[in-house]
Parts: structure tokens; C-alpha cells; sequence
């Protein structure tokens, strides 16, 4: 099984000639360049569980590390069976399935980012609890804000169980490593409050990235579970969550998605700008959920109102469902309602019910999920980095924003012999002869702050090169006088 899913992650990765987002090459370039630059594997925002997992693969290309994701999401498949299996789970190599054809999964499959990695911690951490090897849950936690900050409530939410269990050594260990992590941040950067990043801001600390992906709903996240999870893992997973007993589990679900969407909705300073790719990090707990799910409907019945609100929590989820157009999931909700009514022997109807729900999940991440393609942006950008790396320009001093020119161009943009961000006083400190390249999509925003006026009328530059494409440009600048 989990072959099958790795062959079909690897069948997407070579069919793309894209990525998922930006974030992808910006995470390869570090992944990449590390090993020139060891400060790169302790990167903020690179993500030292990913940076430290791929940099091996990132010396064969992009395309090798999104094969890797394939491999990668294929073993954290095999790790919600086992997961599954922990919690006394009869059919525990559906939650594999299960797992695997969530569709937001099936994307970071083959995409090369960070939340593959914390899905994976957080298997292994749960995993660790449940099997009750204290030292494989205190890794798998410890690891989690090394992968993903905003999962660092839920490594508290460890640290607590931890100690609950009276294993204060492991308890302990949990959060060593972050402050760890901190104080090398801290003293790199010379500002000692970092120590407590990322609550440092809280007393006042400034700096860092300015965002500007503004904020949304609190319900965002909630509205996207569908779309994460498939509509069939969903409505099976909201059972699930009733057959197993309140716990651990439960409380990174609640927990996750609460971060997410507080995050979200207030405090647009984390970054977190809505993507529907954070909800990956709980796919191993979703395919678990699922195959609970199954069970609670094979199971006895011995009171009728458990039946009825199962068929409520069914008819709830189905009216949703159809709500987002979402109608092949809601043959799941409306099989399950009626297999509770009308059947007196659950078994064989939930195992009906799991090859159901598995076969409309894998129609809906054919129909649903496609190959990367790059886009006309990229493409430019990308185009911009091959004509520079092929011309006379190719070894002067380069200042830019956008990732896919740098990947374009090869230059290593850790170097600030050859590579520093287009920012006002990087313009004003470059030597005679550099290349400025702004671009419409990063130049202005973000860290960079320079909008397009400041170098149009810059008399010190002169316009090389233009790229265009639709709602996107792109300018190369020589710097031609001090």
C-alpha cells in the first residue's frame, strides 16, 4: 500500500514542471546551499528539521527532493498504521489509506515542504505516547517547532503529558532543544531577547519580516477541513473522534486548528496567511480519526440515541458537504446514516463503507489534485536568472527578491560576494557595476521595501533587460555610477 501511494506521489512529482508555491525554492536554495553556509541548517525560517532532512537530496536538484517528499510521505503513511495500530485499532492499515488520500497529503507529496516534516514529528511523538516510549514522544515533540513554530503549543501540550506521566527527564527534553536553538539565534543576531522568539515580540522586540498577507475569519480553517481532508476522511474522522477516548489525539486536533485559526484571524504578524497547506500537519491524526470512524459504525450499538446522533453528526456533515458542491463525499455520509438505521449486522457493512470511502477519496484526488505547472511569473523570473548566468553580467554583485530568479541564475544567494537583497541602503552601499533586478511581485514588500519609482528614477541606473508577462514584470538594472 504505501508503495502504491510513494509510486503515485513520484508519478505527480515527475509530471510537474512546477511547484506549489514560491515557499519550495525558497526552502531548496537554503536546503541547498547549506553545506557551503553551515549557518543555513539552524535557519529560521528554512526550518532546521526540514533544512538538516533534505540538504543530503537538494545536491541533486529540485526534482530529487520532491521525489524525496514522495518517500518521506509514504513512511509517514506507515506511521498512521502503526499509529493506528496503538490504539487497539482492528483495521489499522487503513489509516495508511486513509492518510494517504487526503488531498492536501497527496499535494505534499510531491512539494518539498515543511509541513510533510511536521506531520511526521507529530506521528512520531504520538506514536511515542501511546506505545509509552517516553524518549521516541520527547524527540518527535522536541522536533515540532523545529519544523513548524506555531506548532509550539502543542509541544507544550507534550511537555505536559510528559510530565503527567511523572518522566521529568523527558519532559525536560522536549523544550531543550528550542532553547537551544534560541540562544544560537540569540547570540547570532547579538539581541538577546530572541531567547524567547517567538514570544519576544510581546515586550517589545523589534524586526523581523514585516507581513503583509493581511488576516481572514476565525472559521477560516474550519471551512477548508473538506477541502484538506476530503469530504468521505472528514465525515469518518468526526466519528472517529467520538469512538476513541478523549485524549492526547484530541486535543492536537482542537489545539492545531485553534492555533491556526487564531493566528489567522489575529494576529497576522505570525505569517500564517490562511494556507490551507498548515492543515497537512494533522493528516497521519485524520487518517487514524477515519479509520476509528469505520469501527464506531461496525460497532454495537446498545443505546439507540448513540445511534440517532451518530446519524445527526452524519446528516450535519452531509448538508455541509453539498453546501461546498462537494457531492461525492456526501455518498459516504448518506450510506453511513442509512447502514445505521436499516442494518443489523455492522461488520460487513463497514467494511463496505471503508472501500467506499477510500475509492471516492482516490476519485477525488485524481479530479482534484494535478501536477505543478509553472506559471507565467516563474517562468519569466526563471528566464530573467538564465539570461543573466549566460551573459557578460553573470559575475557581478546581484541584487534581487524574487526566488526563481535566483534559482534561474544559480548564484548563491548566501554570498554577499555575489548575491544581497534589493533594499535601499543595498543600493546605495553596491559597487559600481551590479545588477539590480526588481521584480512586481517581492521587491516593494515584505523585507525588501523598495518600490519600483526609487529605481526607476535612480540616475545612478541603467535599464539593461525587461521581462513581461501578464500582471507580472520584471527590470535588470546595471549600476553604472556611485
Amino acid at each position: 500500500m504505501s508503495l502504491a501511494l510513494a509510486g503515485l506521489y513520484i508519478m505527480y512529482a515527475l509530471r510537474s514542471s512546477g511547484v506549489y508555491d514560491d515557499d519550495v525554492i525558497g526552502h531548496y536554495l537554503i536546503a541547498r546551499w547549506s553545506w557551503r553556509h553551515p549557518e543555513l541548517f539552524l535557519n529560521t525560517w528554512g526550518r532546521p528539521a526540514f533544512t538538516i532532512l533534505y540538504a543530503p537530496v537538494a545536491l541533486f536538484g529540485l526534482k530529487a527532493e520532491q521525489v524525496f517528499s514522495a518517500v518521506l510521505a509514504a513512511l509517514v503513511c506507515i506511521g498512521s498504521a502503526r499509529l493506528a495500530q496503538s490504539y487497539g485499532l482492528r483495521k489499522s492499515w487503513l489509516a495508511a489509506l486513509f492518510t494517504g488520500l487526503e488531498p492536501e497529503f497527496v499535494r505534499q507529496g510531491f512539494a518539498a515542504l515543511t509541513e510533510l516534516v511536521a506531520a511526521g514529528c507529530l506521528c512520531m511523538a504520538l506514536l511515542g505516547m501511546a506505545q509509552r516510549r517516553w524518549w521516541l514522544a520527547a524527540l518527535g515533540a522536541a522536533l515540532l517547532p523545529f519544523a513548524r513554530y506555531e506548532l509550539l503549543p502543542v509541544l507544550l501540550l507534550f511537555t505536559a503529558a510528559l510530565t503527567w506521566e511523572r518522566r521529568w527527564r523527558y519532559a525536560g527534553m522536549t523544550l531543550l532543544p528550542l532553547l537551544a536553538w534560541n540562544c544560537y539565534n540569540a547570540w547570532a543576531a547579538g539581541a538577546w531577547p530572541l531567547i524567547l522568539f517567538p514570544f519576544d515580540r510581546l515586550f517589545g522586540q523589534p524586526g523581523g519580516i514585516i507581513f503583509d498577507y493581511g488576516s481572514g475569519p476565525l472559521a477560516h480553517y474550519v471551512a477548508l477541513l473538506p477541502d484538506a481532508f476530503g469530504g468521505a476522511c472528514l465525515v469518518l474522522a468526526a466519528l472517529g473522534l467520538l469512538r476513541l477516548r478523549m485524549g492526547l489525539l484530541h486535543a492536537c486536533v482542537f489545539v492545531v486548528i485553534a492555533v491556526l485559526s487564531i493566528s489567522y484571524w489575529a494576529i497576522p504578524s505570525t505569517g500564517i496567511a490562511g494556507y490551507i497547506r498548515h492543515l497537512a500537519v494533522l493528516a497521519p491524526v485524520g487518517g487514524v480519526l477515519a479509520v476509528a470512524g469505520v469501527e464506531q459504525l461496525a460497532g454495537q450499538w446498545t443505546h439507540p440515541w448513540r445511534r440517532w446522533a451518530a446519524v445527526a453528526v452524519l446528516a450535519a456533515l452531509a448538508g455541509w458537504l453539498l453546501s461546498r458542491h462537494l457531492y461525492a463525499d456526501v455518498v459516504v455520509a448518506v450510506s453511513a446514516a442509512a447502514g445505521l438505521i436499516f442494518f443489523a449486522s455492522f461488520q460487513r457493512f463497514a467494511a463496505g463503507l471503508a472501500a467506499q470511502a477510500l475509492l471516492v477519496m482516490l476519485l477525488t484526488v485524481l479530479l482534484t489534485v494535478r501536477p505543478y505547472r509553472i506559471n507565467d511569473e516563474q517562468q519569466q523570473a526563471w528566464e530573467a536568472g538564465q539570461w543573466l548566468q549566460a551573459s557578460a553580467y553573470h559575475n557581478r554583485v546581484v541584487l534581487g527578491s524574487h526566488a526563481w530568479f535566483t534559482y534561474g541564475s544559480d548564484v548563491d544567494p548566501y554570498s554577499r560576494a555575489v548575491y544581497r537583497p534589493i533594499m535601499p541602503s543595498e543600493i546605495d552601499a553596491a559597487p559600481v557595476g551590479s545588477i539590480i533586478v526588481w521584480d512586481s511581485h517581492y521587491s516593494a514588500r515584505l523585507v525588501w521595501q523598495t518600490p519600483r519609482a526609487l529605481v526607476q528614477r535612480d540616475p545612478r541606473l541603467r535599464l539593461l533587460r525587461q521581462f513581461r508577462s501578464k500582471g507580472f514584470e520584471l527590470d535588470v538594472y546595471e549600476k553604472v555610477t556611485t
